[in-house]
C-alpha cells in the first residue's frame, strides 16, 4: 500500500510541476506575442489585393460566361486583358507587401509568403491563356482553351480566398485584442 500511495504522491508531483512549468512558459511567451503589432501598412495593402482579387475572380467567371454564350475572340481577348490589368496590379501590392515584410507581425509575413506562388501560378496560366488565343482564334471552343479558361476561374477564386481569409483575419485579431485591452482595462 506503501508504494501504490508513493507512485501515487510523485504521479500528482510532476503533474504539479508540469502544469507550473507550462503556466509560467506561456506567461513569458504572452508579452512576446503581444508587443509585436500588425503593421497597418501591411493591413491596407492587403485590403486593397483583396479589392483586386476580388475583381479578378468577377472577371475570370465572366470569362467563363463569354465562352458559353460563344462570344467572339475579340470579346474574350478584351476580357483576358482586364484580368491581365488585375493581376499586374495584385503583382504590384504583393511586391509593396514583400517590401514591408519586415514590420509586419509573424502571421502577416506569413501571409505574405503564402500569397505569391498561387500568384505567380495565376500570372502563367493566363499567359498560357492569352498565347493560346493569340495563336489561335478560331480555337475558342476547342481544348485546351476551355480548360485555360476555368483554370484561370480556379486560380482566382483560390487567390481572392486566401486573401479575404487574411483580411478578415486581421480584423478579427485586431477586434480580440480591443475587446481584451478593454477587460485588462476593467480589472485595473
Amino acid at each position: 500500500m506503501n508504494a501504490h500511495y508513493l507512485r501515487n504522491f510523485a504521479l500528482t508531483a510532476v503533474a504539479i510541476f508540469l502544469t507550473a512549468v507550462t503556466t509560467l512558459a506561456l506567461q513569458e511567451a504572452t508579452p512576446q506575442e503581444e508587443s509585436v503589432q500588425d503593421s497597418k501598412q501591411v493591413a491596407e495593402l492587403f485590403q486593397k489585393a483583396k479589392a483586386e482579387a476580388a475583381q479578378i475572380r468577377r472577371d475570370s467567371h465572366d470569362l467563363i460566361a463569354y465562352h458559353r454564350s460563344r462570344l467572339s475572340w475579340q470579346s474574350h481577348a478584351v476580357q483576358l486583358g482586364q484580368i491581365k490589368e488585375h493581376v499586374n496590379e495584385v503583382g504590384e501590392l504583393e511586391q509593396q507587401l514583400r517590401d514591408a515584410r519586415e514590420s509586419g507581425s509573424p502571421w502577416q509575413q506569413e501571409a505574405i509568403d503564402r500569397i505569391n506562388p498561387l500568384l505567380q501560378e495565376l500570372a502563367d496560366n493566363l499567359t498560357s491563356t492569352i498565347n493560346h488565343l493569340n495563336e489561335h482564334r478560331n480555337g475558342l471552343f476547342a481544348s485546351p482553351y476551355p480548360e485555360y479558361v476555368r483554370a484561370n476561374a480556379d486560380l482566382a477564386d483560390k487567390l481572392d480566398a486566401m486573401i479575404a481569409d487574411f483580411v478578415d483575419y486581421g480584423k478579427t485579431k485586431e477586434a480580440f485584442q480591443e475587446l481584451q485591452n478593454r477587460l485588462d482595462q476593467a480589472r485595473s
